[in-house]
C-alpha cells in the first residue's frame, strides 16, 4: 500500500516554495480548488468494516483527504 499511498502523492500538487509569488499562489489555489466537493455528501466513503477497510476503501479515504483535508465513514445500510 505504500507504494499506492506515494503514487498518489506525486500526483497531488504542493504548495508553491515562494508564497509571496502572488501568482503562483494563486495558480495554486485555483488549481486545489478545481474539483472541490460542492456538497457534504461528497465527502462521504462508505467503508464496509471500518475496523479493516479494503484497498479501495483506504484509496479513496486517502485521496479524499489529500483534497479536502476531511472526509466522513459510513457503513452502508445492511
Amino acid at each position: 500500500m505504500e507504494n499506492k499511498n506515494q503514487s498518489l502523492d506525486n500526483k497531488i500538487m504542493t504548495l508553491p516554495s515562494d508564497l509571496y509569488n502572488n501568482d503562483a499562489y494563486l495558480r495554486w489555489w485555483e488549481e486545489k480548488l478545481t474539483g472541490y466537493p460542492a456538497d457534504i455528501n461528497e465527502l462521504i466513503v462508505e467503508v464496509e468494516e471500518p475496523n479493516a477497510p479494503n484497498e479501495q476503501e483506504i484509496e479513496a479515504l486517502y485521496k479524499l483527504y489529500r483534497k479536502t483535508l476531511c472526509n466522513l465513514v459510513e457503513r452502508p445500510a445492511h
